[in-house]
């Protein structure tokens, strides 16, 4: 089983009741977590190399 956690600092916060999805920060190379609205449309990456 995947166990890897590497939250923002901070997060998850669930913000307003309202962020339920995961999403790889790019303020932090991506490699830092930050839990995001589900409902917002955003760009996707299928593979990183720093």
């Amino acid at each position: 089983m995947y166990n890897y956690r590497s939250w923002l600092p901070n997060q998850p916060d669930n913000n307003k009741k309202e962020e339920h999805c995961g999403e790889l920060s790019c303020i932090e190379k991506f490699i830092k977590w930050n839990d995001s609205n589900c409902k917002l449309v955003k760009h996707y990456v299928c593979k990183y190399k720093p």
